[in-house]
């Protein structure tokens, strides 16, 4: 029975916010903020929306 209590809780707090972001990614949703295929100057290399964080302390 615990088994399947994790089972569950690690779907619904890892694999379906995943798949609900890809999907919005793919039918073009959400867009990365990229400019001449390079992520802007300041932003995080792998998160191209971290300057939209409330816990960006850089430039702005």
């Amino acid at each position: 029975m615990m088994e399947l209590v994790i089972a569950a809780v690690l779907l619904l707090f890892f694999v379906f916010p995943l798949f609900g972001g890809v999907l919005a990614f793919v039918s073009g949703a959400i867009r990365p903020r990229f400019h001449g295929g390079k992520v802007l100057s300041g932003w995080h290399p792998l998160n191209p929306y971290y300057k939209l964080s409330p816990y960006h302390f850089g430039k702005r």
